[in-house]
């Protein structure tokens, strides 16, 4: 066969260029930023002395954006206990120790002490200086406010590194030229042990660019509104925390955070941990880890001015009412077992909000809904029953610099409550929030948290979103669909009908590859047609067969799943589509093949027809048909029989087996002729040449069901523009009214409604005759065909393997190849042990 390949012409080269101009714009802000900052030094133009005063010039710290960069980005991802982590954040000593272990000491940057003045600073100092095995600060400050608190520590007998630095309350963190800044609090005294872990740490993959520390207490949002403050027990793994105490390893660049907020003055000690983690939390959206407890003091902090944590949270609340906006706390015995999902509203969309309300109030769904939101949408008013607290509005401008800020803010709470799905429309109005999103989909392709983009214009059809767990829309993106377009002989304008159909759908913004099939008998202008396809929704492969084939082999051989998560729709160019028949078949898929509860393995394939006529039994004629009615008002139900207009949505698995099996009865059909397997009353059981005859034998043996749509007014998602070209012997008016259903329209009303389709347990099911029956009815007429039929015994459990249906049984068949002599004698001895005797 020949095959041509176009390439995807998609939107991932604009994403690319937007993201490439964006992280330069990142680069070099941040370049300038640590240029500048590398260059602050205590103001003294001698070599400093041991223990001399020094002054500090007053630092301007850029905006939180112009040091944002891809790193400081990506390590949002990693929070600590977070589902949502590339890297496993849930470490005991042991475990960090051999972590540790794999850090070369010798790349370690060089570190800032800065200590507090306070009655213990002597005892802070040497613990500090003592640190082992060799990693040592470069130099410690200590931070005094008045000159007496100075000459009190001039006459400590201090090293060389030690410094005196007296500041204004009003600003006093300075500006080191090391790349790290260890931050202590009055009273804390760390282990000889615990720079030299922080450090390694920092430097590792798990635990780069986050804050790692003791971690005291635990923040929860009460029903109330109130934050309440609860202790943290005894943890034995590192895990994500709130509030970070005693000491912090900073990198310098991240104290630019810390200024965003008012400056703390060193004399509220109690305060200064809430201040840290809310700011770099806040501002620099970096991580906080809290380490394990322990026993070994060598990795603990000693504090001896102990205060009550929680207390100290609570003082300093009241002096800075405002320090919680921008946190996210989680609620207070609310949704514990629910997951996280985000709608990012960009656009003052109406029924985008309403889906996410309709989303929140399902009770089926295991959702807990969060709205961020950039627009002017009073989200409160649209869904009241939606908390305060997971409401989270944003204030954007337009310039490089608030998409940088945009980027932040979402991957903050995407991580903050480790949402397992981000809803987003496409495209967005504002090109912040567009920019924003296409490098937020860079930042998440490796991550837990699934983004889902929807068309705006489709909203109206995907209610049924509200209704599917979170775990099923989780899997939104794995599994893709190929559709398959047959055509033959002089049909060139037939297939440019299906091909219409098919270009014109609503793909919701999925990737679907194309794939066009060329019997040899193409002429020229069917040629011409197929290679003038444009397709812009994924790839396009086409095809043309040299060797001449039946139309059955044709059918069967277009299409061999790659893997279980591919499915398929074959379609010969006499059919055409409705504009919604994907959104129809990436309902049924989510709800019948990814959601555990609805999932059955007899379920082979989705039907796009609704038929009007069955053609199965052999013992009468073609029967009208109609659908069974269901008793909650689903629109789908149950049937053995594949559709008669070949038109189906069939399953990977199933498909294979299918291809096996097939390939077995032809082989066998022409040669040994050992099998003889036919379904009683099955008029396909004639048909020597039609791939239904073997689909529907496998059908039957397996008890296996097609899912169809039940439609008001018999409305199908596909149906056939033609039923003969032969003008000799036109087709009668009256058949092709049986087998032209009316195709669902965009403007179709009451489409896609709220329980469109029920549970798994509540649909109709019809055997291969239109019949009602039980699914464990089904199986059992085909068990007992197949003991019939085969020798071999069926396995406990379904494994699409057919080669258990396809054991002929013994018998003596007439040989009539070859030489007729006598077979030559042989000889054999057989040893048996002897009797032995009591």
């Amino acid at each position: 066969m020949a095959v041509l390949l176009q390439p995807q012409r998609s939107k991932q080269t604009l994403t690319l260029l937007v993201g490439a101009l964006l992280s330069c714009i990142v680069l070099l802000a941040t370049s300038y930023f640590a240029w500048t900052s590398s260059h602050v030094r205590p103001n003294d133009d001698k070599a400093p002395s041991n223990l001399h005063h020094a002054e500090l010039d007053t630092v301007e710290y850029p905006d939180v954006s112009e040091q944002l960069d891809q790193d400081t980005l990506k390590s949002l991802l990693l929070s600590g206990s977070s589902p949502s982590s590339s890297y496993h954040r849930q470490h005991t000593w042991t475990q960090l120790n051999q972590l540790v272990d794999n850090v070369n000491e010798t790349s370690l940057p060089g570190v800032t002490a800065i200590v507090l003045y306070n009655e213990e600073v002597a005892m802070q100092i040497k613990a500090i200086t003592q640190q082992q095995p060799s990693i040592t600060p470069v130099a410690v400050w200590i931070i005094c406010t008045t000159e007496d608190e100075r000459r009190i520590v001039e006459q400590q007998n201090f090293p060389s590194i030690v410094q005196v630095l007296v500041r204004d309350k009003s600003s006093w963190l300075p500006v080191p030229a090391t790349d790290y800044v260890w931050l202590m609090d009055k009273g804390v005294v760390p282990g000889s042990r615990y720079l030299d872990l922080l450090l390694k740490l920092a430097h590792t993959d798990e635990y780069k660019n986050t804050l790692l520390g003791s971690s005291l207490i635990t923040l929860v949002q009460q029903l109330d509104g109130n934050v309440a403050c609860k202790a943290i027990e005894q943890q034995q793994q590192t895990h994500s925390a709130q509030t970070i105490h005693h000491t912090w390893l900073l990198r310098r660049h991240w104290l630019a955070a810390l200024m965003k907020e008012d400056v703390i003055p060193p004399a509220e000690n109690s305060a200064l941990g809430y201040w840290i983690s809310f700011s770099i939390n806040k501002h620099a959206a970096i991580p906080l880890i809290g380490l394990p407890t322990t026993n070994d003091a060598q990795y603990r902090v000693e504090q001896h001015n102990r205060n009550d944590a929680c207390a100290a949270f609570n003082n300093y609340i009241e002096q800075h009412p405002n320090a919680l906006v921008g946190q996210q706390i989680p609620l207070e015995n609310q949704d514990e077992e629910k997951e996280p999902v985000i709608f990012f509203v960009s656009d003052t969309n109406n029924d985008w909000v309403q889906l996410a309300c309709d989303m929140h109030q399902h009770q089926d769904n295991n959702a807990a809904v969060h709205i961020v939101t950039i627009s002017d949408n009073d989200i409160h008013q649209q869904c009241p029953s939606l908390p305060s607290s997971r409401i989270h509005h944003l204030t954007i401008g337009s310039t490089d610099l608030d998409t940088a800020e945009l980027v932040q803010r979402l991957i903050q709470i995407i991580c903050m409550t480790q949402s397992k799905l981000f809803f987003y429309m496409q495209p967005s109005i504002s090109s912040t929030a567009q920019h924003a999103l296409e490098y937020i989909k860079v930042l998440l392709v490796d991550e837990l948290t699934t983004m889902i983009g929807l068309p705006s214009q489709s909203l109206q059809y995907l209610s049924w979103i509200a209704e599917l767990p979170v775990e099923t829309l989780s899997k939104w993106h794995d599994f893709t669909l190929k559709i398959i377009l047959t055509t033959e002989k002089h049909h060139a304008e037939s297939f440019t009908h299906l091909y219409e159909s098919v270009n014109s759908a609503d793909y919701l913004g999925d990737r679907v590859d194309l794939m066009l099939y060329m019997e040899s008998s193409s002429d020229a202008k069917t040629q011409t047609a197929v290679q003038g396809v444009q397709w812009e929704h994924g790839l396009r492969d086409i095809r043309h067969r040299i060797v001449p084939t039946e139309r059955a082999s044709m059918f069967v051989e277009a299409w061999y799943p790659a893997t279980n998560n591919e499915y398929a729709i074959i379609l010969d160019d006499g059919m055409r589509l409705s504009p919604l028949f994907y959104i129809w078949t990436k309902y049924a898929i989510l709800k019948y093949r990814y959601t555990a509860t609805n999932r059955n393995d007899h379920l082979y394939g989705i039907s796009l027809t609704a038929p009007r006529v069955l053609d199965t039994a052999a013992d009468s004629d073609r029967q009208l048909f109609e659908a069974p009615l269901s008793d909650d008002g689903s629109k789908a139900y149950l049937m053995q029989v594949a559709p008669s207009l070949g038109a189906a949505v069939y399953f990977p698995e199933h498909w294979r087996e299918f291809h096996d099996y097939m390939n077995a009865r032809v082989a066998d059909h022409l040669d040994k002729q050992l099998q003889h397997i036919q379904v009683p009353n099955l008029r396909s059981s004639q048909w020597i040449h039609s791939w239904r005859r073997y689909m529907d034998e496998l059908v039957y043996l397996r008890g296996n069901v097609m899912l169809y749509p039940n439609l008001d007014g018999g409305a199908s998602f596909a149906t056939r523009l033609e039923l003969s070209t032969d003008h000799a012997h036109p087709t009668p008016v009256s058949m092709i009214q049986l087998y032209t259903l009316p195709l669902v329209q965009k403007d179709a009303t009451g489409i896609f409604t709220k329980q469109f389709l029920s549970d798994w347990s509540n649909l109709k099911t019809l055997d291969m005759w239109g019949k009602p029956a039980t699914l464990t009815e089904l199986a059992d007429r085909g068990k007992e065909l197949q003991k019939q039929v085969s020798a071999c015994l069926l396995g406990p459990e379904y494994n699409f393997d057919p080669s258990e249906l396809l054991c002929p049984f013994a018998r003596v068949v007439e040989y009539k190849g070859g030489s007729k002599d006598p077979l030559p004698t042989r000889t054999i001895t057989l040893y048996v042990p002897a009797e032995t005797h009591q």
